[in-house]
């Protein structure tokens, strides 16, 4: 990523002290959706049901969950995100306290894409670049 220009030198030490500051942290995992969007629901009166669980997956719980809305669907700033909160059984106090830890898993996670992409996939390497950079961009 180095070579790439993707992060410098003091950006790689900055978050190799913040992904290593997850190894003191104690997650809980569990199953998630792996996809939770309008089309994935169907909503009958009070009654939300999810369909298409083809990405689900065992993974930290509830950052990853959290992290897909945030990544795919609302912004916190949407009313129905607070919808979201209420229905995951989420007030925003507890939000507020995992949001530090959902950022990291998020830039650790976009990071290990891009990786996939280098060895994978070269023609995604500029997509994941770009994704790597707006993320440490928010973070640092």
């Amino acid at each position: 990523m180095l070579d790439l220009g993707v992060i410098n030198n003091s950006d790689s030490i900055k978050l190799k002290n913040n992904f290593s500051g997850l190894l003191n942290e104690q997650f809980n995992f569990g199953l998630t959706h792996g996809d939770l969007s309008l089309a994935n629901m169907i909503v009958e009166k009070t009654k939300v049901s999810l369909i298409d669980w083809g990405s689900a997956e065992i993974t930290i719980v509830p950052h990853f969950e959290i992290m897909g809305i945030f990544e795919d669907s609302l912004k916190e700033s949407d009313p129905l995100f607070n919808n979201f909160l209420s229905g995951y059984g989420m007030s925003w106090e507890e939000l507020s306290r995992l949001k530090p830890e959902i950022t990291v898993l998020r830039l650790l996670r976009t990071i290990d894409k891009l990786r996939w992409a280098i060895d994978r996939k070269p023609e995604m390497i500029q997509n994941f670049s770009e994704k790597v950079k707006k993320l440490v961009s928010e973070f640092i």
